[in-house]
Formats: C-alpha cells, structure tokens, sequence
C-alpha cells in the first residue's frame, strides 16, 4: 500500500471534485474508513484531512460519515481508506 502525504490526499480529493467541484450521483454517499487501533487514524493531521474532507462532501449536498468499519459505514458509493501500511 502506498502512503500518501496529507497533503496529496488533500489534492487529490479536490481533484475528485470533492472540495472544488460538484458531486456527481455516482459520489454522494463517501464513507471515510478509519480503523480505531491505528495510530495513524487518531492522529491529529490526518483527523484534521478527514473532517475537512467530510466537510466539503457536506457543503456539496452529499452524505459522509467517518467510520471504524465498513460495516458501520453502510451502502455507500466511494471510500477513503485510511490506514498504516503493513511493512
């Protein structure tokens, strides 16, 4: 699994339209993945990238949640994963 710096993650989700454009129907429902024993996820950057991601979904009229599991997640249309490679 590649890491991404905050910053290209950032980048790339404007570049999906997430933070810049319009949602299309097939990206409405964005689940953000993070598992709870990684200390990547509770770390404060990446929580920071996670809540301004799911806050730009919001202000487009979409629906995100940060979740602990997919199954927690429900349906959704597209997911970021976000996790520490396992070296």
């Amino acid at each position: 699994m590649t890491k991404i710096p905050r910053r290209r993650f950032l980048k790339g989700a404007a570049a999906a339209g997430y933070l810049t454009g319009s949602l299309t129907a097939a990206t409405e429902r964005i689940a953000i993945l993070i598992a709870p024993a990684d200390a990547l996820g509770t770390a404060s950057p990446v929580r920071w990238a996670a809540d301004e991601v799911r806050r730009a979904v919001l202000e487009k009229g979409g629906t995100c949640a940060v979740v602990s599991s997919a199954g927690e997640a429900g349906d959704f249309e597209a997911a970021v994963i976000v996790t520490r490679s396992a070296d």
